[in-house]
């Protein structure tokens, strides 16, 4: 009995000390995301989740410095293109045009593009690859 005691403690232990080890993808991804906070990017949490349209658990948001003229616009990537979602007032503004065609540059796994004031927010399936975030960088900014 005293042995069956022991062994289940021991089982237990060293189950949650294995919980506690991050697994090869956790670390894979850790190293991305700090790679990204290097390169000017802040992985957002709760804040602006409501504001996506089409936020789903999985997917990530990011932000980044708005470096742009743009300094409002919401954009949606449909199945035609990226599209002006908010605000609509914003398609008779003189930059229109050129932004759309700098947005267009930008990778596939962008879903959604929100520009503030001070930031720029994006939506996406995080996919571990930097060159992706430089070009989005270059593009938007």
């Amino acid at each position: 009995m005293k042995l069956f005691i022991v062994l289940t403690i021991l089982i237990f232990l060293i189950g949650s000390i294995s919980m506690a080890i991050p697994s090869k993808k956790t670390r894979k991804l850790a190293e991305f995301r700090l790679l990204a906070l290097r390169n000017g990017f802040k992985i957002e949490t709760t804040s602006l989740k409501k504001k996506f349209k089409n936020y789903v658990p999985g997917m990530e948001i990011y932000s980044l410095k708005n470096l742009s003229s743009f300094k409002q616009g919401h954009f949606i990537n449909g199945e035609f293109g990226w599209e002006l979602y908010d605000p609509i007032t914003l398609k008779h503004s003189a930059n229109f045009e050129l932004q759309i065609k700098k947005i267009n540059e930008i990778d596939k796994p962008i879903l959604e593009i929100i520009f503030f004031e001070s930031n720029i927010a994006f939506l996406w399936k995080e996919n571990e690859d930097l060159e992706i975030l430089k070009n989005i960088k270059s593009v938007l900014n």
